[in-house]
């Protein structure tokens, strides 16, 4: 009698028992992040994305456009210049001591 009710209430179990999924946990906090740089690499160069929140615009002034990088007092210097200077010195990709061409 006790072997055929833990039968019954094993295949009760296993009946009502819901599918089990995993999922990734994350260990890092850049989901609270505003933000946010993606780098993209293959064989013709790199590819960067930003998303860039206000608290960081300090760090990428050099990518603002001109009339906008006057108005916050950065100065005077041209977008294709600022762009030049922002992929070679402040986010450059070093490989074998020479930047990838982005």
């Amino acid at each position: 009698m006790k072997a055929n009710l833990i039968s019954i209430v094993l295949t009760l179990i296993c009946l009502s028992a819901q599918p089990v999924f995993s999922d990734a946990l994350m260990q890092s906090q850049a989901i609270k992040a505003s933000t946010i740089i993606q780098y993209y690499i293959d064989e013709k160069g790199v590819k960067v994305e930003l998303e860039i929140g206000i608290e960081s615009l300090e760090g990428f002034k050099n990518l603002l456009p001109d009339e906008i990088y006057q108005q916050l007092g950065y100065g005077d210097a041209p977008l294709d210049q600022r762009l030049q200077d922002f992929f070679t010195n402040e986010l450059a990709i070093i490989v074998d001591e020479s930047p990838l061409r982005g």
